[in-house]
């Protein structure tokens, strides 16, 4: 009789926990994206390609590839991880699920980082930013008046605020994150037979 009720305790049980390891993984690589993110742009801040004045078409493609790496390789690591945790089914729903939670986690760790760069490292980052934007459309030119520049600097200073950057960094990654999590989840899905977990 014991035997039967411990039988139908961890039965019932089983299901919680595959969840919360689902969670533990997915918010596990998470973390790792996000300190893999932040090392990249540290890297770039110490050896100098990451500055106001530079040009966003001469990012370093070095960065940029490691970037792209790290995106697809953290989700689907996490996701074939989930699939061993699950002996070897993973539902589309719970890939989704659990490669978008890695974005998320990740651009979180990008958003602190931004806010002590923007904040800490350099306070003078949003002026130094206006100064420079204002310069390049001085030298485009294409005839706007006074006003108009005036405008759009007013736009530019509340896009570029470092809680707007911030912000920005989470809505980028949710966007791009919920893409490749479609795709990472439609290419990763096992599905379970009837009845299983």
């Amino acid at each position: 009789m014991q035997d039967r009720v411990l039988a139908i305790f961890v039965a019932h049980q089983t299901p919680i926990i595959m969840a919360q390891s689902n969670k533990n993984i997915a918010r596990t690589f998470g973390m790792y994206y996000g300190l893999f993110s932040i090392v990249l742009v540290i890297i770039q801040y110490v050896t100098g390609d990451f500055t106001v004045q530079s040009d966003p078409g001469e990012t370093n493609w070095f960065y940029t590839l490691l970037s792209l790496v790290g995106g697809v390789a953290f989700p689907i690591f996490a996701l074939i991880k989930i699939k061993q945790a699950n002996d070897g089914y993973l539902s589309f729903g719970k890939g989704f699920k659990s490669s978008f939670t890695v974005f998320i986690i990740s651009a979180l760790f990008v958003a602190v980082w931004m806010l002590i760069y923007t904040l800490v490292l350099e306070p003078g980052y949003q002026e130094a930013l206006m100064d420079n934007t204002y310069s390049q459309m001085q030298a485009q030119g294409g005839g706007m008046t006074e006003e108009q520049m005036d405008t759009a600097m007013q736009w530019t200073q509340s896009m570029t605020s470092p809680w707007m950057l911030a912000l920005w960094a989470i809505l980028t990654s949710a966007i791009l994150g919920a893409i490749a999590s479609l795709i990472y989840s439609a290419i990763l899905q096992a599905k379970p037979p009837v009845g299983h977990e």
